[in-house]
């Protein structure tokens, strides 16, 4: 039921009535960083663009869970200059800042694990894009579309996440933004994987990049996507899962060894714009690949040093994908230098 109603929302909106929005919206928070000035301007926009590239980077460096409740303190006093808007520029210009900032905010409470709360701020951010009337605030709109399927993905819901995906991609061929159009297809590909559905998989992967060879970073909520090694990991990802949920098992050795392999390439087009937290996002792909192949030297290896980096994050997301290694491992643990990594995975794990 919510499915379809978060879907039925997201669709009115597109089609411009937002007021469904708003049952999605998060709990107002009280906090606030101070007096607000009597009228807000130029420079408070300034200031809001200026403190969201500070969350986006700290999110980048360390995780969403060192990221959110600054960015939620941060939005809660942005969001009250609302009501002190000068003109209608500064308005128009304020519901992009503001529709920015609540993507940072959600990608940090998904990063985090706090799923209800990372939809609640995409949809929040969502109304501010479209508000804004503007060929930017579509083309945001349809990256917080890309936000909201990956929340679906990571509860397991690849149908919503492709309805999310259909509904992005009416906005960003709106005003022909490639790179939004790029993120889409990628999604897809994974809600194809979980659905067991390799074809539809590689063909959203291909327009993917067929999409990103027209395209280029741009907006600054793109830049990871767009930096080096990042669509490699992607699709090494995406074999992962691939390897994961078919039932057959020759797709899933094929699957796996694609996996691996891909990983080689992200790991070593390693660019400094690239996040620690991507690179241990890769490390785990090719943990659970190479065991799953029965390459124990390089499971040794990569499962390592997914844990080292999952330990240097705040990031749920990299912990809750320690698992996947641990069942992974769990086969070879007559290996002793397994067993005591399996113990470590467990271990990491645990508080989770």
């Amino acid at each position: 039921m919510r499915r379809r109603q978060l879907l039925t929302a997201i669709a009115a909106a597109v089609a411009g009535t937002r007021t469904g929005l708003a049952q999605w919206w998060p709990q107002q928070q009280t906090l606030s960083w101070g007096p607000l000035p009597a009228r807000a301007g130029t420079t408070d926009v300034d200031q809001v663009r200026l403190v969201t590239d500070h969350l986006r980077t700290l999110d980048a460096k360390v995780g969403g869970g060192a990221t959110v409740d600054p960015a939620r303190a941060a939005l809660a006093h942005a969001a009250r200059l609302l009501d002190r808007v000068a003109d209608d520029r500064t308005r128009t210009d304020l519901d992009l800042a503001l529709a920015d900032m609540a993507n940072v905010t959600g990608w940090a409470c998904h990063d985090s694990g706090q799923q209800d709360d990372a939809t609640g701020y995409l949809m929040w951010g969502l109304d501010r894009a479209l508000a804004s009337g503007t060929a930017q605030g579509t083309g945001l709109a349809a990256n917080l579309m890309f936000g909201l399927a990956r929340v679906a993905l990571y509860r397991q819901d690849p149908r919503t996440a492709l309805g999310l995906v259909e509904h992005g991609h009416t906005l960003a061929t709106a005003v022909d933004d490639r790179g939004a159009t790029a993120q889409l297809h990628a999604t897809a590909a994974w809600a194809h994987a979980i659905l067991d559905n390799p074809h539809a998989m590689t063909d959203s992967l291909t327009r993917a990049e067929d999409a990103m060879s027209s395209a280029s970073a741009g907006e600054p909520w793109k830049q990871i996507f767009f930096s080096a090694g990042d669509f490699a990991g992607h699709q090494a990802l995406m074999h992962c899962e691939l390897a994961n949920h078919t039932a057959d098992a020759s797709v899933a050795r094929a699957s796996a060894a694609t996996a691996l392999d891909k990983t080689r390439t992200s790991l070593s087009a390693h660019a400094p714009d690239r996040p620690s937290r991507s690179r241990t996002f890769d490390a785990i792909v090719a943990a659970q690949s190479a065991l799953r192949l029965g390459d124990l030297d390089t499971g040794i290896t990569m499962t390592r040093r997914a844990l080292t980096g999952a330990r240097e994050t705040t990031s749920r997301r990299a912990n809750d994908r320690l698992r996947e290694v641990i069942n992974a491992a769990a086969p070879h643990t007559h290996n002793s230098t397994l067993t005591q990594l399996h113990h470590e995975l467990v271990s990491a794990t645990s508080g989770v």
